[in-house]
Protein backbone atom coordinates (compact mmCIF):
# COMPACT_ATOMS: atom_id res chain seq x y z
CA UNK A 1 0.00 0.00 0.00
CA UNK A 2 2.56 2.47 0.45
CA UNK A 3 4.51 1.94 -2.82
CA UNK A 4 1.11 2.71 -4.52
CA UNK A 5 0.58 5.51 -2.38
CA UNK A 6 4.30 6.82 -3.14
CA UNK A 7 3.23 6.20 -7.15
CA UNK A 8 -0.08 8.21 -6.64
CA UNK A 9 1.59 11.04 -4.72
CA UNK A 10 4.16 11.14 -7.69
CA UNK A 11 1.52 11.02 -10.46
CA UNK A 12 -0.01 14.32 -8.28
CA UNK A 13 2.98 16.12 -8.12
CA UNK A 14 3.29 14.96 -11.51
CA UNK A 15 0.08 16.90 -12.63
CA UNK A 16 0.56 19.80 -10.16
CA UNK A 17 3.78 20.46 -12.10
CA UNK A 18 2.87 20.19 -15.41
CA UNK A 19 -0.17 22.29 -15.15
CA UNK A 20 1.76 25.18 -13.73
CA UNK A 21 3.82 25.29 -16.89
CA UNK A 22 0.48 26.90 -18.20
CA UNK A 23 1.04 30.18 -18.85
CA UNK A 24 -0.36 33.30 -20.70
CA UNK A 25 2.71 34.12 -23.41
CA UNK A 26 2.52 37.61 -25.00
CA UNK A 27 3.34 38.64 -28.36
CA UNK A 28 6.11 41.06 -28.58
CA UNK A 29 7.42 40.92 -31.98
CA UNK A 30 10.81 42.82 -31.00
CA UNK A 31 13.13 40.57 -33.04
CA UNK A 32 10.78 40.01 -36.08
CA UNK A 33 7.58 38.59 -37.69
CA UNK A 34 8.66 34.77 -36.94
CA UNK A 35 5.75 33.51 -35.19
CA UNK A 36 7.95 30.54 -34.15
CA UNK A 37 10.95 33.08 -32.94
CA UNK A 38 11.23 32.89 -28.85
CA UNK A 39 12.54 35.98 -28.96
CA UNK A 40 9.19 37.46 -30.45
CA UNK A 41 7.68 36.36 -27.16
CA UNK A 42 7.05 37.03 -23.91
CA UNK A 43 9.84 34.53 -21.22
CA UNK A 44 11.86 33.53 -24.21
CA UNK A 45 10.40 31.49 -25.81
CA UNK A 46 6.97 30.18 -28.14
CA UNK A 47 3.60 29.33 -26.73
CA UNK A 48 3.03 25.41 -26.69
CA UNK A 49 -0.21 23.60 -26.55
CA UNK A 50 -0.38 23.93 -22.54
CA UNK A 51 -0.56 28.24 -22.88
CA UNK A 52 -2.28 30.82 -23.73
CA UNK A 53 -0.92 33.19 -26.52
CA UNK A 54 -2.22 36.92 -26.19
CA UNK A 55 -1.30 38.76 -29.38
CA UNK A 56 -1.98 42.63 -28.56
CA UNK A 57 -0.12 45.72 -29.77
CA UNK A 58 3.53 44.83 -30.99
CA UNK A 59 6.04 46.96 -33.52
CA UNK A 60 5.09 44.11 -36.05
CA UNK A 61 2.35 41.55 -36.35
CA UNK A 62 3.45 37.40 -36.59
CA UNK A 63 3.52 36.43 -39.60
CA UNK A 64 3.33 31.76 -39.72
CA UNK A 65 5.30 32.03 -43.28
CA UNK A 66 4.09 28.69 -43.76
CA UNK A 67 4.81 27.16 -40.45
CA UNK A 68 2.92 25.61 -38.17
CA UNK A 69 2.03 26.13 -34.52
CA UNK A 70 -0.01 24.44 -31.46
CA UNK A 71 -0.63 26.53 -28.38
CA UNK A 72 -3.70 25.93 -26.08
CA UNK A 73 -5.74 29.09 -27.46
CA UNK A 74 -5.02 32.44 -28.89
CA UNK A 75 -6.55 35.40 -27.31
CA UNK A 76 -6.65 38.91 -29.77
CA UNK A 77 -7.85 42.54 -27.76
CA UNK A 78 -6.43 44.52 -30.55
CA UNK A 79 -6.62 44.66 -33.93
CA UNK A 80 -4.52 42.54 -35.91
CA UNK A 81 -3.39 41.11 -38.98
CA UNK A 82 -2.00 37.43 -38.25
CA UNK A 83 -0.50 36.60 -41.78
CA UNK A 84 0.54 33.06 -43.47
CA UNK A 85 3.25 34.87 -46.21
CA UNK A 86 3.14 31.56 -48.88
CA UNK A 87 0.27 30.04 -47.65
CA UNK A 88 0.74 26.52 -45.95
CA UNK A 89 0.40 27.54 -42.54
CA UNK A 90 -1.60 25.86 -39.65
CA UNK A 91 -2.62 27.08 -35.63
CA UNK A 92 -3.65 24.33 -34.03
CA UNK A 93 -5.35 24.76 -31.04
CA UNK A 94 -5.52 22.00 -28.11
CA UNK A 95 -6.16 23.37 -25.00
CA UNK A 96 -8.82 22.52 -22.42
CA UNK A 97 -10.63 26.12 -22.65
CA UNK A 98 -14.23 26.17 -23.96
CA UNK A 99 -13.30 28.55 -26.61
CA UNK A 100 -9.80 28.07 -28.27
CA UNK A 101 -10.06 31.06 -29.96
CA UNK A 102 -11.65 34.37 -28.83
CA UNK A 103 -11.44 38.13 -29.68
CA UNK A 104 -12.38 40.63 -27.23
CA UNK A 105 -12.04 44.60 -26.78
CA UNK A 106 -14.20 47.20 -28.26
CA UNK A 107 -14.67 48.30 -32.47
CA UNK A 108 -11.67 46.17 -33.02
CA UNK A 109 -11.70 44.22 -37.01
CA UNK A 110 -9.06 41.60 -37.12
CA UNK A 111 -7.39 39.47 -39.88
CA UNK A 112 -6.25 35.61 -39.64
CA UNK A 113 -4.91 34.41 -43.21
CA UNK A 114 -3.33 31.31 -41.53
CA UNK A 115 -5.58 27.64 -41.83
CA UNK A 116 -7.12 27.43 -38.04
CA UNK A 117 -7.92 24.31 -36.70
CA UNK A 118 -9.52 24.08 -33.39
CA UNK A 119 -10.70 21.04 -31.35
CA UNK A 120 -13.07 22.94 -29.34
CA UNK A 121 -14.71 26.72 -30.38
CA UNK A 122 -14.01 29.56 -32.04
CA UNK A 123 -16.13 32.65 -30.77
CA UNK A 124 -15.47 36.65 -31.92
CA UNK A 125 -17.04 38.92 -29.29
CA UNK A 126 -16.60 42.26 -27.40
CA UNK A 127 -17.35 44.09 -30.87
CA UNK A 128 -14.09 42.49 -31.89
CA UNK A 129 -14.89 41.26 -35.23
CA UNK A 130 -12.56 38.36 -37.14
CA UNK A 131 -12.14 37.83 -40.47
CA UNK A 132 -10.84 34.35 -41.38
CA UNK A 133 -9.19 34.13 -44.94
CA UNK A 134 -7.70 30.11 -44.84
CA UNK A 135 -9.65 27.44 -43.79
CA UNK A 136 -11.10 26.90 -40.09
CA UNK A 137 -11.98 23.88 -38.36
CA UNK A 138 -13.72 23.68 -34.69
CA UNK A 139 -16.02 21.81 -33.04
CA UNK A 140 -18.44 25.45 -32.75
CA UNK A 141 -17.85 29.07 -34.17
CA UNK A 142 -19.60 31.31 -32.46
CA UNK A 143 -20.20 34.99 -32.22
CA UNK A 144 -21.56 37.44 -29.57
CA UNK A 145 -21.23 40.85 -27.98
CA UNK A 146 -22.41 42.41 -31.53
CA UNK A 147 -19.53 41.09 -33.60
CA UNK A 148 -18.83 39.66 -37.04
CA UNK A 149 -17.03 36.54 -37.58
CA UNK A 150 -16.53 36.13 -41.69
CA UNK A 151 -15.33 32.93 -42.64
CA UNK A 152 -13.33 33.31 -46.66
CA UNK A 153 -11.98 29.98 -46.72
CA UNK A 154 -13.26 26.21 -46.39
CA UNK A 155 -15.39 26.19 -42.87
CA UNK A 156 -15.85 22.68 -40.90
CA UNK A 157 -17.89 22.43 -37.99
CA UNK A 158 -19.13 19.32 -35.73
CA UNK A 159 -21.66 20.75 -33.39
CA UNK A 160 -24.90 20.72 -34.09
CA UNK A 161 -25.37 24.03 -33.56
CA UNK A 162 -23.48 27.72 -34.32
CA UNK A 163 -24.61 29.92 -31.59
CA UNK A 164 -24.58 34.00 -32.25
CA UNK A 165 -25.69 36.13 -29.83
CA UNK A 166 -27.92 39.48 -30.46
CA UNK A 167 -26.35 42.24 -32.50
CA UNK A 168 -23.63 39.71 -33.71
CA UNK A 169 -23.74 37.94 -36.97
CA UNK A 170 -21.53 34.94 -38.58
CA UNK A 171 -20.96 35.54 -42.78
CA UNK A 172 -20.32 32.28 -44.82
CA UNK A 173 -18.60 33.36 -48.04
CA UNK A 174 -16.84 29.54 -48.70
CA UNK A 175 -17.75 26.11 -48.34
CA UNK A 176 -19.65 25.16 -44.89
CA UNK A 177 -19.13 21.45 -43.86
CA UNK A 178 -21.51 20.86 -40.91
CA UNK A 179 -20.33 17.29 -40.33
CA UNK A 180 -23.49 17.07 -38.01
CA UNK A 181 -26.84 14.96 -38.78
CA UNK A 182 -28.48 17.93 -37.27
CA UNK A 183 -27.82 21.61 -37.86
CA UNK A 184 -28.99 24.72 -35.98
CA UNK A 185 -28.29 28.16 -35.57
CA UNK A 186 -29.88 29.65 -31.72
CA UNK A 187 -29.22 33.08 -30.03
CA UNK A 188 -30.88 35.75 -31.82
CA UNK A 189 -28.45 34.76 -34.79
CA UNK A 190 -28.05 36.50 -38.44
CA UNK A 191 -26.44 34.34 -41.03
CA UNK A 192 -24.98 35.65 -44.13
CA UNK A 193 -24.47 33.57 -47.02
CA UNK A 194 -22.12 35.39 -49.33
CA UNK A 195 -21.75 34.60 -53.31
CA UNK A 196 -19.54 31.94 -53.14
CA UNK A 197 -20.93 29.80 -50.32
CA UNK A 198 -22.14 26.23 -50.63
CA UNK A 199 -23.41 24.44 -47.74
CA UNK A 200 -22.59 20.57 -47.43
CA UNK A 201 -23.55 18.02 -45.49
CA UNK A 202 -22.03 14.90 -43.34
CA UNK A 203 -19.84 12.82 -46.01
CA UNK A 204 -19.21 16.15 -48.34
CA UNK A 205 -23.26 16.08 -49.02
CA UNK A 206 -24.23 19.05 -50.89
CA UNK A 207 -27.06 21.12 -48.83
CA UNK A 208 -27.67 20.61 -45.03
CA UNK A 209 -30.65 18.60 -45.35
CA UNK A 210 -32.68 19.89 -42.44
CA UNK A 211 -31.31 23.49 -41.18
CA UNK A 212 -32.99 24.42 -37.92
CA UNK A 213 -33.74 28.11 -37.01
CA UNK A 214 -34.04 29.18 -33.47
CA UNK A 215 -34.68 32.09 -31.22
CA UNK A 216 -35.56 34.63 -33.58
CA UNK A 217 -32.90 33.42 -36.49
CA UNK A 218 -32.38 35.36 -39.56
CA UNK A 219 -30.60 33.49 -42.64
CA UNK A 220 -29.69 35.58 -44.92
CA UNK A 221 -28.47 35.59 -48.53
CA UNK A 222 -26.12 37.97 -50.43
CA UNK A 223 -26.19 36.44 -54.06
CA UNK A 224 -28.10 34.65 -56.04
CA UNK A 225 -29.16 30.88 -55.46
CA UNK A 226 -26.73 31.18 -51.86
CA UNK A 227 -28.52 28.44 -50.36
CA UNK A 228 -27.98 26.15 -53.50
CA UNK A 229 -30.58 24.38 -55.31
CA UNK A 230 -32.63 23.01 -53.24
CA UNK A 231 -30.71 20.91 -51.20
CA UNK A 232 -31.65 22.75 -48.16
CA UNK A 233 -34.73 22.44 -46.23
CA UNK A 234 -35.32 25.48 -43.95
CA UNK A 235 -37.11 24.70 -40.48
CA UNK A 236 -38.93 27.46 -37.67
CA UNK A 237 -38.96 26.66 -34.91
CA UNK A 238 -40.29 27.80 -31.28
CA UNK A 239 -40.47 31.72 -32.69
CA UNK A 240 -40.92 33.95 -34.99
CA UNK A 241 -37.68 33.40 -37.54
CA UNK A 242 -36.63 34.76 -40.65
CA UNK A 243 -35.48 33.95 -44.22
CA UNK A 244 -34.44 37.29 -46.18
CA UNK A 245 -34.35 37.07 -50.05
CA UNK A 246 -32.28 40.64 -49.60
CA UNK A 247 -33.55 41.23 -53.36
CA UNK A 248 -31.99 38.02 -54.78
CA UNK A 249 -33.57 34.73 -56.49
CA UNK A 250 -33.67 31.31 -54.32
CA UNK A 251 -34.89 27.90 -54.34
CA UNK A 252 -35.49 26.19 -51.34
CA UNK A 253 -36.82 22.30 -51.48
CA UNK A 254 -39.33 23.49 -48.52
CA UNK A 255 -39.68 25.65 -45.40
CA UNK A 256 -40.71 23.27 -42.65
CA UNK A 257 -43.16 24.49 -39.51
CA UNK A 258 -43.37 23.74 -36.09
CA UNK A 259 -46.97 24.88 -34.08
CA UNK A 260 -47.47 28.27 -33.07
CA UNK A 261 -45.72 30.13 -31.92
CA UNK A 262 -43.53 29.12 -34.37
CA UNK A 263 -43.71 31.01 -37.41
CA UNK A 264 -41.61 32.53 -40.15
CA UNK A 265 -41.16 35.90 -42.02
CA UNK A 266 -39.98 35.34 -45.66
CA UNK A 267 -39.06 38.31 -46.75
CA UNK A 268 -38.16 39.52 -49.96
CA UNK A 269 -36.48 42.49 -49.34
CA UNK A 270 -37.17 46.41 -49.31
CA UNK A 271 -35.07 46.77 -51.85
CA UNK A 272 -37.08 47.83 -55.43
CA UNK A 273 -36.68 45.00 -58.07
CA UNK A 274 -38.26 42.29 -59.21
CA UNK A 275 -36.74 38.44 -57.58
CA UNK A 276 -38.28 35.32 -57.41
CA UNK A 277 -38.48 32.85 -55.09
CA UNK A 278 -39.45 29.09 -55.92
CA UNK A 279 -40.76 26.96 -53.32
CA UNK A 280 -41.04 23.30 -54.46
CA UNK A 281 -43.03 21.07 -51.99
CA UNK A 282 -45.43 21.68 -49.46
CA UNK A 283 -44.58 18.98 -46.99
CA UNK A 284 -43.08 20.45 -43.86
CA UNK A 285 -46.22 22.48 -43.74
CA UNK A 286 -47.37 19.90 -40.95
CA UNK A 287 -47.47 22.12 -38.30
CA UNK A 288 -49.51 24.86 -37.12
CA UNK A 289 -47.18 28.44 -37.68
CA UNK A 290 -47.67 30.95 -40.10
CA UNK A 291 -45.75 31.97 -43.58
CA UNK A 292 -45.87 35.42 -43.62
CA UNK A 293 -44.63 36.79 -47.17
CA UNK A 294 -42.79 40.04 -46.67
CA UNK A 295 -42.24 42.91 -49.46
CA UNK A 296 -43.66 41.45 -52.10
CA UNK A 297 -43.50 43.94 -54.82
CA UNK A 298 -44.04 44.52 -58.33
CA UNK A 299 -42.40 42.19 -60.37
CA UNK A 300 -41.32 39.76 -57.99
CA UNK A 301 -42.74 36.14 -58.12
CA UNK A 302 -43.66 33.45 -55.95
CA UNK A 303 -43.42 30.16 -57.32
CA UNK A 304 -45.33 26.54 -55.64
CA UNK A 305 -43.52 23.67 -57.24
CA UNK A 306 -44.48 20.19 -56.90
CA UNK A 307 -46.93 19.97 -54.08
CA UNK A 308 -45.77 17.16 -52.08
CA UNK A 309 -47.55 14.11 -50.69
CA UNK A 310 -49.63 16.59 -48.18
CA UNK A 311 -51.16 17.60 -51.36
CA UNK A 312 -50.72 20.87 -49.63
CA UNK A 313 -50.64 23.18 -52.27
CA UNK A 314 -53.77 22.50 -53.12
CA UNK A 315 -55.53 22.56 -49.81
CA UNK A 316 -57.45 25.36 -48.70
CA UNK A 317 -56.41 25.23 -45.03
CA UNK A 318 -52.64 24.70 -45.47
CA UNK A 319 -52.53 27.75 -47.94
CA UNK A 320 -54.60 29.94 -45.63
CA UNK A 321 -51.27 29.62 -43.29
CA UNK A 322 -49.40 31.85 -46.32
CA UNK A 323 -50.17 35.47 -45.58
CA UNK A 324 -48.56 37.78 -48.58
CA UNK A 325 -48.06 41.36 -47.48
CA UNK A 326 -50.62 40.63 -44.35
CA UNK A 327 -53.36 39.08 -46.53
CA UNK A 328 -54.78 35.21 -46.11
CA UNK A 329 -53.38 33.12 -49.66
CA UNK A 330 -56.76 31.55 -51.02
CA UNK A 331 -56.39 28.04 -52.59
CA UNK A 332 -59.03 29.97 -55.65
CA UNK A 333 -58.00 33.40 -55.57
CA UNK A 334 -55.30 34.85 -53.53
CA UNK A 335 -57.91 37.73 -52.46
CA UNK A 336 -55.53 40.97 -52.74
CA UNK A 337 -57.54 42.48 -55.79
CA UNK A 338 -57.26 42.58 -59.53
CA UNK A 339 -53.85 43.50 -59.44
CA UNK A 340 -52.85 39.91 -59.25
CA UNK A 341 -52.64 37.25 -61.24
CA UNK A 342 -52.40 33.77 -61.14
CA UNK A 343 -50.83 31.69 -64.07
CA UNK A 344 -50.78 27.84 -64.11
CA UNK A 345 -47.45 27.07 -66.11
CA UNK A 346 -46.85 23.23 -65.60
CA UNK A 347 -43.59 22.50 -67.09
CA UNK A 348 -43.42 19.19 -69.32
CA UNK A 349 -40.39 18.33 -68.02
CA UNK A 350 -41.17 18.69 -63.98
CA UNK A 351 -42.57 15.38 -62.05
CA UNK A 352 -46.75 14.76 -62.92
CA UNK A 353 -48.84 16.85 -60.50
CA UNK A 354 -46.44 20.02 -60.60
CA UNK A 355 -48.53 23.51 -59.80
CA UNK A 356 -46.77 26.39 -60.74
CA UNK A 357 -48.29 29.64 -59.47
CA UNK A 358 -46.97 33.21 -60.27
CA UNK A 359 -48.44 36.48 -58.33
CA UNK A 360 -47.16 39.88 -58.78
CA UNK A 361 -48.54 42.91 -57.03
CA UNK A 362 -48.39 46.95 -57.70
CA UNK A 363 -45.66 49.06 -56.41
CA UNK A 364 -46.16 50.83 -53.03
CA UNK A 365 -46.70 53.94 -54.74
CA UNK A 366 -49.63 52.50 -57.00
CA UNK A 367 -51.41 50.96 -53.54
CA UNK A 368 -51.17 54.49 -52.67
CA UNK A 369 -52.25 56.23 -55.87
CA UNK A 370 -55.86 53.28 -56.15
CA UNK A 371 -55.99 53.97 -51.91
CA UNK A 372 -56.54 57.84 -52.71
CA UNK A 373 -58.22 57.77 -55.47
CA UNK A 374 -60.41 55.19 -53.72
CA UNK A 375 -60.72 58.02 -50.63
CA UNK A 376 -61.83 60.54 -53.30
CA UNK A 377 -64.04 58.69 -54.93
CA UNK A 378 -66.28 58.16 -51.24
CA UNK A 379 -65.77 61.81 -50.23
CA UNK A 380 -67.26 63.02 -53.56
CA UNK A 381 -70.15 60.21 -53.10
CA UNK A 382 -70.55 61.85 -50.16
CA UNK A 383 -71.02 64.75 -51.31
CA UNK A 384 -73.24 64.10 -53.55
CA UNK A 385 -75.99 62.55 -51.03
CA UNK A 386 -74.95 65.37 -48.44
CA UNK A 387 -76.63 67.67 -51.35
Amino acid sequence: MKRIFQATSCASLLLVATAAQAADVTWSGAASANVNDGANWSGGAPPTAADVAIIGGAPQAPDFAGQSATWGKLNLFVANHIADTGGGGVLNLTGADFSQFFSAGDLHQSTIDVDVIATKNIQTNGTHSVTFNGNVTAAKIEAFGGSVGTYNGVTTQTDEFMSIGGGSKIVINGDFHWNNASHGINNHPVVELGPNAKLFGPGNVPGLDVFNLYDGAIVRILAENALGSGETDLWSRNTTNTFDLNGHNQLVEFFGMGDAPAALNIDFGATLGANKLIWEASHGMNGTGLYNVLNFQSGDALEFGQHGADGGFHNPAILARIRVNGASYAASSPGMGPWWSLIPTPDPGDDPGRQLVVYHVPEPATLSMIAVAMFGLVVRRRSTVLR
